[in-house]
């Protein structure tokens, strides 16, 4: 999917699902043009959703989850996938399961991204996509912001003699106002059907979220196209300021709400040349330094001074914590609650150089060795716009696609 017109059966789509259920919400629509443009599919199902005690208690009228409960809900909703998949027209031999471990991925991401980023990368190396659809860092479900993350490192960390994918990310879980999507793909009468169809395929998570699941059934699907997390930017409580070869300067202003509280804890991940290194830092409630450690062992490797201010609490960062580093990643945690107040933030280190002048890869070129994961300085302002462009006809669809994922600039179709 690099040129205009160049669809069929020699695109190859590579769709990354957190969860059996996203394969529906996300991309319904697409999978059925995909479809009928004979593109070549492969999904992969990160996780089977089968940590889901809340859905599975109210399905199945049981309190207790026994570890053989949760096998038969993990077979369940793989089912449901492929039930789902049917309904679109997939076949069956289109999706692989890889049984990560469900409300799982935070860890392995803070933790290096281990066996799923090796797989990733694997499979990016083998099917040779010529676009892969992913989950948004913005996306306030943890296992979709770290599937995101892992996805930019595995896709940074390819054979460069193989050339990337352009990228394509989505969101499911949200709040007003949603980051700004450039592409819509608006769907017919017959489209909008079968996608709710295949919602309805995950009966496992209906009784709980019917309303909520099926109201993706009756929206464009939207997709970013810029830089990871461009999108984000004046929505995300973690603001960033730097000045060349200065400490990160980090303005943080998060909300109270329900569904999380307690503790706040700043995490952050830095990546040099793919590899990555993730450090906590615990907001402490007086005072004004902060202990800054590592993820694997909890080491104590620097001090962070905080200053609590009206509008926002400012973390100044040192800079050799960082030395080195193209991307860092920046997150915050709540002690209690499921759903983050926003996802992953990725920021370019002014120490990067020239890469954060350029795209992370050229069309149809692997990203040159050292290219930084974004192609946006922590120090560009917030509030960026974006052209938004809407597609009717599966041919328009694809045109704008290509264009916009090809020389980087397409007039918005109506």
């Amino acid at each position: 999917m690099t040129e205009p017109g160049a669809m069929g059966a020699s695109s190859r789509i590579l769709i990354l699902a957190p969860h059996p259920d996203d394969e529906a919400l996300a991309v319904g629509g697409l999978l059925q043009r995909a479809i009928r443009m004979r593109a070549e599919i492969h999904l992969l199902f990160v996780t089977d959703g089968e940590n889901n005690p809340w859905a599975q208690r109210a399905t199945e009228r049981r309190w207790r989850i026994a570890a053989a409960d949760q096998e038969r809900w993990r077979t369940r909703r793989r089912s449901e996938a492929l039930a789902s998949l049917a309904s679109l027209g997939v076949p069956a031999s289109r999706a692989t399961f890889l049984a990560f471990p469900d409300q799982g991925l935070t860890e392995m991401l803070m933790r290096g991204g281990g066996e799923l980023l090796a797989a990733l990368r694997r499979t990016m190396e083998r099917v040779r996509p010529t676009l892969l659809i992913a989950p948004d860092a913005y996306d306030l479900h943890p296992d979709h912001s770290a599937l995101a993350v892992i996805a930019s490192l595995a896709r940074a960390t390819m054979d460069p003699r193989i050339p990337h994918p352009r990228a394509l990310a989505f969101i499911v879980h949200s709040r007003r106002p949603r980051p700004r999507a450039e592409l819509a793909l608006r769907l017919t009468v017959e489209e909008h059907r079968r996608k709710r169809a295949a919602i309805l395929c995950h009966g496992s998570q209906l009784l709980c979220r019917r309303r909520t699941l099926l109201a993706h059934g009756d929206e464009p699907e939207e997709f970013i196209v810029t830089a990871p997390h461009a999108a984000q930017r004046g929505l995300h409580p973690v603001r960033p300021a730097m000045a060349e070869g200065g400490p990160l300067v980090l303005h943080i202003s998060p909300r109270a709400r329900l569904g999380a509280w307690g503790a706040i804890e700043l995490r952050m991940i830095a990546v040099e040349e793919g590899a990555a290194r993730a450090f906590a830092l615990r907001m402490p409630r007086r005072g004004d330094l902060a202990e800054i450690v590592t993820w694997r062992d909890a080491e104590v490797v620097a001090r962070a001074a905080v200053e609590r201010r009206r509008a926002a609490t400012r973390v100044v960062v040192p800079a050799s914590l960082l030395a080195g580093s193209q991307t860092v990643f920046v997150k915050l945690e709540r002690r209690h609650g499921f759903f983050d107040e926003a996802g992953w933030r990725g920021l370019l280190c002014p120490s990067a150089g020239d890469a954060r002048a350029r795209p992370f890869a050229a069309a149809g070129a692997a990203a040159p060795a050292g290219t930084a994961l974004l192609d946006q300085p922590w120090s560009e302002a917030d509030g960026a716009t974006h052209t938004r462009m809407e597609f009717g006809t599966p041919e328009d669809a694809w045109l704008g696609i290509s264009s916009a994922l090809g020389a980087g600039r397409a007039e918005p179709l109506r």
